[in-house]
């Protein structure tokens, strides 16, 4: 059985920023910033732009069926910028790939 090959396009697509639990140091101890530099990002991400240090999940629904893809210890200045970054597209392939499979598997079960 064929079914109908969803696009983006067909998605109710949302980005929502969150908490990071790792704190930057942990993960950008090996990068070319300074612990001051870390510690500002910090800073600014727990008291005014969460993009700054943050999980992002990308999340899809169509008619019902839901998916979400989530990107952890993530910097940005904004959800824009994140928008521009190639994770942004491949989150929103995998959401996409996901409610492909569950609504295939869903008619399936409906048809057999």
């Amino acid at each position: 059985m064929k079914t109908r090959q969803l696009t983006l396009e067909d998605l109710n697509i949302s980005v929502i920023a969150s908490d990071e639990d790792i704190h930057p140091r942990e993960h950008l101890s090996e990068s070319t910033l300074t612990e001051a530099e870390i510690d500002a990002i910090y800073e600014e991400a727990v008291t005014s732009n969460i993009w700054k240090w943050c999980t992002v999940e990308v999340k899809a629904e169509y008619k019902g069926l839901e998916a979400s893809d989530y990107l952890g210890a993530c910097s940005y200045e904004n959800e824009e910028e994140f928008k521009k970054d190639g994770y942004y597209t491949d989150m929103c392939q995998t959401v996409l790939a996901d409610l492909q499979k569950q609504l295939d598997s869903f008619l399936e079960d409906i048809i057999c």
